[in-house]
């Protein structure tokens, strides 16, 4: 089962991948920037993956959390949801 530490450091390395990224997009030496990462990752499966858990946990979460709260009567819906 993963967790929201799990999660938070996932968002950590989203964020060192996309600074790296940023930081190569405008060089023009692929070797350059292929040696300069740590590790060779790809960047689309680690979002899909994190995105399917993030799914998975926290919209499970938050789902059963508003339905709790619209029971209870503490729950504002914003117009059109």
């Amino acid at each position: 089962m993963v967790n929201t530490v799990t999660m938070r450091s996932e968002h950590r390395e989203i964020e060192r991948m996309v600074e790296q990224l940023d930081e190569h997009r405008l060089m023009r030496d692929c070797a350059t920037i292929l040696q300069s990462f740590d590790q060779l990752v790809e960047p689309m499966a680690l979002f899909r993956s994190h995105s399917c858990k993030e799914e998975a946990i926290l919209y499970t979460f938050m789902d059963k959390s508003l339905q709790s709260r619209r029971r209870e009567g503490t729950f504002v819906a914003f117009p059109g949801l």
